[in-house]
């Protein structure tokens, strides 16, 4: 009885089994080789390769995070400007204090109206 081989591509960055066909591991992104003359990895190699995989991520990420450090202080130095005040003299007060007696006026003729006429 005649076996049948079925050979399994494994992903070289990460080892992890990938599907006939993709182009891409599901895993890590990488580029999966179509060229049937690449060799599964060993159970050693898998091993190895997923422990470089998790150092590369691991490098990557620390790599990220000091870039979005090195944004973030830029971004504070850049925010840090000297603000001036300067006192300008407001508008006319009569006019100010007519407007408040006008609309506390409008308010109560409201109230006393809605209270007294149901």
């Amino acid at each position: 009885m005649a076996k049948a081989v079925v050979k399994k591509e494994l992903c070289r960055k990460c080892g992890v089994d990938v599907r006939e066909n993709t182009l891409f591991c599901y895993n890590c992104g990488n580029k999966v080789s179509t060229d049937p003359a690449v060799q599964a990895l060993s159970s050693s190699d898998k091993a190895e390769a997923t422990e470089t995989a998790k150092a590369d991520d691991k490098a990557a990420a620390e790599k990220k995070l000091s870039r979005a450090a090195e944004e973030r202080r830029k971004a504070r130095v850049s925010q840090r400007r000297s603000n001036e005040y300067v006192w300008e003299p407001g508008g006319d007060f009569r006019l100010t204090f007519l407007v408040a007696v006008l609309i506390t006026v409008a308010v109560a003729a409201a109230v006393y109206l809605t209270v007294y006429w149901k």
